[in-house]
């Protein structure tokens, strides 16, 4: 359980939740926090944490015997990271325009 990563992945999805909790409270129109969201939060933050771990285990020594794949481990690395971040950014941005979407008449 030493694993540094369980505490980088942990401290990432605080900061997610945080982020989107303060992003609803500061907007114009309230909206209640989704349990959906808070959830792809956490999985994506994790996700960050994951991604670049998976990143540094194709340099792993201890792969030896996949030397031919290392640049295949390191590429679903970086898809992870990718996807993962691009997973966070959305969810941010589109819950502030729907917290500052002043269409409603609000």
């Amino acid at each position: 359980m030493n694993d540094p990563f369980l505490y980088v992945s942990a401290g990432l999805s605080i900061i997610a939740i945080i982020a989107y909790l303060t992003i609803i409270a500061r907007g114009h129109r309230k909206i209640p926090p989704r349990l959906a969201d808070a959830v792809v939060a956490v999985l994506s933050s994790a996700g960050v944490a994951s991604g670049v771990k998976v990143c540094l285990l194709a340099f792993d020594v201890a792969l030896q015997q996949f030397e031919g794949e290392r640049m295949y481990v390191f590429l679903g690395g970086i898809a992870l990271l990718w996807v993962s971040v691009d997973a966070v950014g959305r969810l941010m941005y589109g819950t502030w325009k729907e917290v500052n979407n002043k269409s409603h008449g609000d």
